[in-house]
């Protein structure tokens, strides 16, 4: 599902818009990668802000005390022949705009809500199912557990972030007051802010598709961060619905909260990618 991008290196100076292709996570105090070899990652390490090219979109990207490197922003990646649903009730190809917060008639409450504008789509990025982005066709008995850590929809020498990952993130960004959450203002000054996004929520096989989305001060108060480390999976005997889930980051912002946590969620539902690059080859 890759796409060949070819570059070459130039470590002596910020890099121009060409870029550079690498595969270390080095980088200086001024986010230049230092070192790296020819690959297959478009990266534009300019001196304030290293991003990597996917899809024709640069994406930030950012190396974070956990010493990895991370987009730090969602998807909008769209594969060949598939298209974007806004009805959420449409499974289509597993790919659905994303959700804000909109205000009502009355002028006073806010209710979830699909957006097409495009700057909540860079905002937020699509929202995908875990077997579109993990560029299979759909998640079964005998795959569940053998995708972790799998490129999917991703560039090539990155991928979807396993639950370690996740779990390292959060130890090397803790909230003060509950070690096993990440603090969002922690993160957010480390240049990785998680917007609240919302989702296409879809618990199991036997349901129609929704939009899901608690509202907060005017604005969503949640949202997800996909992980490729399958939690569950199983089919009611007397029915056949199957109920499939991964685990997942699920940040939250409102009157008690402000910080991620480890979570579950269902592969048929759609919720953001945020792809994590690899550890370089021992």
């Amino acid at each position: 599902m890759g796409q060949d991008f070819k570059a070459k290196v130039d470590e002596a100076a910020p890099i121009n818009e060409w870029g550079a292709m690498v595969t270390s996570t080095a980088q200086n105090e001024k986010g230049v990668i230092e070192s790296g070899t020819e690959g297959p990652l478009f990266m534009n390490t300019t001196t304030d802000t290293p991003t990597v090219e996917w899809g024709g979109v640069k994406y930030k990207i950012v190396t974070l005390k956990d010493g990895r490197t991370w987009m730090a922003e969602n998807l909008r990646y769209i594969p060949e022949g598939m298209t974007v649903e806004a009805d959420f009730t449409q499974n289509g190809d597993g790919i659905w705009y994303p959700v804000v917060a909109q205000l009502q008639d009355d002028g006073e409450t806010y209710k979830a809500a699909v957006s097409t504008d495009a700057s909540v789509i860079k905002s937020n990025g699509y929202l995908y199912t875990f077997a579109t982005a993990a560029g299979v066709n759909e998640i079964t008995a005998e795959n569940w557990e053998n995708l972790e850590g799998v490129q999917g929809i991703c560039p090539d020498g990155w991928h979807i972030p396993t639950l370690a990952e996740f779990n390292a993130l959060i130890a090397a960004y803790p909230l003060a007051s509950n070690p096993a959450k990440a603090d969002l203002e922690l993160l957010k000054a480390a240049d990785f802010p998680i917007p609240m996004t919302g989702m296409r929520m879809r618990n199991t096989s036997g349901l129609t598709g929704s939009v899901s989305g608690a509202v907060y001060n005017g604005a969503l108060s949640s949202g997800y961060l996909m992980c490729s480390t399958g939690n569950q999976y199983k089919v009611a005997e007397d029915t056949g619905i199957i109920t499939t889930q991964n685990k997942t980051l699920i940040p939250m912002h409102n009157a008690s909260n402000n910080n991620a946590m480890i979570s579950n969620c269902s592969n048929l539902a759609g919720i953001p990618v945020r792809c994590i690059q690899d550890l370089p080859a021992e």
